[in-house]
């Protein structure tokens, strides 16, 4: 009994010096997120200058320029959110790959809504990016890398390596 917790005291001690090191599939995610980030506040900005500058308070005004407010503000929500998953996937936050995939999954709700809207050329290479990025979070070292308790623990089974 003492040797199989001293066995699985030297594993989960193992297991946590490698986790200080970031793989590279990690690196490139977070390089993902940080360019999609990016790219979202540029179009966040895009469409935030495209709002009237004077405030004429008619119905038909309103009613125009309203949908690029919505739009601006999304944009910026979602570039924040991006950027924070980027900066923990830097830092290996165990809620790093959950912001993450929340980012994506919201990413590409709105653009879903935006193409049956009005289908703006932009929509298309954020969606190809989304894909790619949700394609990349279910790669293997990924997932490990941000697990935060063994699967034995999750489903209380055995541990049959020990």
């Amino acid at each position: 009994m003492n040797k199989s917790k001293n066995q699985t005291q030297k594993k989960q001690q193992n297991n946590n010096s490698s986790d200080n090191r970031r793989s590279w599939p990690v690196t490139v995610l977070a390089l993902l997120l940080a360019v999609q980030g990016i790219a979202m506040f540029i179009l966040a900005i895009f469409n935030l200058f495209e709002i009237d500058r004077f405030l004429v308070f008619t119905p038909r005004d309103f009613f125009g320029d309203y949908p690029l407010a919505v739009k601006g503000v999304a944009f910026i929500g979602l570039s924040l959110l991006s950027l924070i998953a980027c900066v923990g996937f830097f830092r290996l936050w165990s809620v790093a790959w959950m912001l993450a995939m929340t980012q994506q999954g919201l990413s590409l709700t709105l653009t879903i809504f935006l193409y049956f809207q009005d289908k703006p050329v932009y929509i298309y290479p954020i969606m190809v990016l989304c894909i790619l990025i949700v394609i990349y979070l279910h790669y293997s070292d990924v997932i490990t890398t941000f697990r935060t308790q063994p699967i034995t623990e999750e489903w209380g089974g055995i541990d049959e390596e020990v």
